[in-house]
């Protein structure tokens, strides 16, 4: 009788473990539910601001250039900067990195996870964001392209009730939410660069990721690249609570910048008379303000024949910027798209439509500038030196 009931026991305590790792997953899962993986304008989009109060934009600029250099490294594929705007404060770096899935002594789950990582400084901020990512992934022998829009928004990878992970897609949405999360734990210790303060992974983790970080007790010594943690790190029970919440509104406005006076760009040969409704302005005076991403949407035109020119929209975006102390305008495209027109033309106008407006606020005409090759399933990022500006008039 005593093996009977022995034997039960056991039995009841072997059907009730699963119930126990489901409820343990569960409560595992929360930190992954709604508002885990954003959303703009229908694609998924991960940014972070960061205020470290004190630190210059030079400062930030060069943490923040070595730090992505390191990362870009981390996996030894084909991440790397595609450049570097320090006027503008601008670095865009294509990123390559593996995701674990699972691994064990016989078989090995992973993916390669694609991505573009912007960073924007300021005088004592710092923006970075994640965007254009995809997966490479193996089904048996094949490569199989998958997009983060299919695979990890709530729509795919949430049931519909929002209260649980679904299946199948579970493991891309935990993974890659950490991968992201350590990426911007690393960007918080690169800024302190500080060993007393270089654990913050569970702040980091547990924040709003609508909020802004605030990095208080900056030294101004250098982080040494060594130091950088590692891609995926690990959370600590026992980190020194430095990074501080704070809205988005109460952080300290970057300083802004007056445009220097400079006198009007030489006449391009056989220039093009300025278009109706629109005045034109010093190419080299213009404002990297003026186009905003998520704003709007940039439409480049190769050619000048109205009747046989070729347009194409950098679906991915673009900024403006500074090299050389010449206006240059940066236009990204998606690794799908077909910028073969672009690659071969010597010249371009780039016009930038705001949200909902129907005429262009701003046309630019430029001259390609040599860019980097583009690697296979990664955007295209192109470079023109403005050459002429023409500004709505109001």
């Amino acid at each position: 009788m005593k093996k009977i009931n022995t034997l039960f026991i056991i039995i009841m305590l072997l059907m009730g473990a699963p119930l126990m790792l489901q409820a343990q997953e569960e409560e595992d899962d929360s930190r992954y539910l709604e508002g885990a993986v954003p959303e703009e304008q229908g694609k998924v989009v991960f940014s972070r601001d960061f205020s470290i109060p004190g630190m210059s934009k030079d400062e930030i600029m060069q943490r923040t250039e070595a730090w992505m250099d390191a990362l870009m490294k981390q996996n030894k594929n084909n991440s790397r900067i595609v450049f570097t705007d320090a006027e503008a404060g601008n670095i865009v770096g294509n990123a390559d990195h593996y995701l674990i899935f699972s691994r064990s002594a016989l078989a090995l789950d992973r993916t390669r996870m694609l991505f573009l990582l912007t960073a924007t400084a300021k005088p004592e901020s710092l923006k970075l964001k994640i965007s254009r990512i995809h997966y490479l992934y193996y089904e048996g022998k094949k490569e199989e392209n998958y997009l983060a829009e299919e695979m990890i928004t709530d729509e795919y990878a949430l049931n519909k009730a929002h209260t649980k992970l679904s299946r199948g897609y579970a493991k891309w949405r935990r993974k890659t939410v950490d991968y992201v999360d350590s990426v911007f734990i690393s960007a918080v210790n690169m800024l302190k660069a500080t060993e007393a303060d270089a654990r913050n992974e569970q702040e980091v983790r547990n924040n709003n990721r609508q909020t802004a970080i605030v990095i208080a007790n900056n030294q101004t010594a250098a982080a040494p690249a060594a130091q950088l943690p590692a891609a995926q790190p690990q959370p600590t029970e026992q980190a020194k609570p430095a990074v501080v919440e704070t809205k988005l509104a109460e952080a300290k406005p970057a300083e802004a910048k007056p445009a220097e006076t400079k006198p009007a760009a030489a006449a391009v040969p056989a220039a093009a008379p300025v278009p109706d409704g629109y005045t034109e302005a010093d190419a080299e005076a213009l404002s990297t303000d003026l186009i905003v991403a998520g704003s709007g949407r940039l439409v480049v035109a190769v050619g000048t024949d109205i009747y046989n020119m070729t347009t194409l929209t950098a679906n991915a975006g673009g900024s403006l910027g500074k090299q050389n102390d010449k206006t240059v305008i940066y236009t990204i495209f998606g690794a799908d798209q077909d910028a073969a027109a672009l690659k071969k033309a010597e010249t371009y106008s780039v016009r930038f439509y705001p949200n909902g407006a129907e005429r262009p606020s701003i046309i630019l005409e430029c001259k390609a500038l040599p860019s980097q090759p583009t690697v296979a399933g990664m955007p295209q990022i192109f470079s023109g030196e403005v050459q002429r500006a023409f500004l709505m008039k109001n």
